[in-house]
């Protein structure tokens, strides 16, 4: 799903490379930054925060197991 998305990144062609490198680099931190959270979620004492974490996986990727 992911990489389907990073493909299809629209950006606009007038601007400068350094500002569309710059955007791609927000977009892979905010990325890492969920899967980070969602690691720290499923590993979690906490039942409650473990079941949501393999609801949210479930619905970013309902089609792995």
């Amino acid at each position: 799903m992911c990489e389907e998305l990073a493909l299809d990144v629209p950006l606009v062609s007038a601007w400068p490379k350094s500002v569309k490198s710059a955007l791609l680099h927000v977009i892979s931190l905010a990325h890492y930054a969920i899967v980070a959270a969602r690691g720290w979620a499923a590993n979690s004492i906490n039942a409650r925060v473990r079941l949501n974490a393999e609801k949210d996986r479930l619905r970013a990727y309902p089609n792995n197991p």
